[in-house]
């Protein structure tokens, strides 16, 4: 079984980000998240979401879904890769990791 998120941009419609769950099931999402660290970011996301988040903003929005993970996952992950696709191409950004949470 395979869950995925696929992310991209086109000059005509701008970014977009689908999910495809295991059945084949493909919708176009304003954000994602997948497996049990997905199960405690959905309600964070939920609340913060907002169209016009800067990256700043959004990359705030992460860390804390990142630290609810740590906090109540039993298995502790110790980095989080963040990259952002936008009309410039694909650009990393500081890795989360629970040094840079507190």
């Amino acid at each position: 079984m395979l869950n995925i998120v696929v992310a991209g941009y086109d000059e005509e419609s701008g970014c977009q980000l689908y999910t495809m769950d295991f059945l084949g099931a493909c919708l176009r999402v304003p954000y994602a998240a997948h497996g049990l660290g997905g199960y405690l970011s959905w309600g964070i996301l939920d609340h913060y979401y907002r169209p016009d988040l800067s990256e700043k903003d959004a990359y705030e929005v992460l860390m804390c879904c990142v630290r609810e993970v740590q906090l109540r996952l039993f298995m502790n992950l110790a980095n989080f890769q963040v990259k952002t696709v936008s009309k410039d191409g694909i650009k990393m950004l500081p890795t989360i990791c629970s040094a840079s949470l507190q």
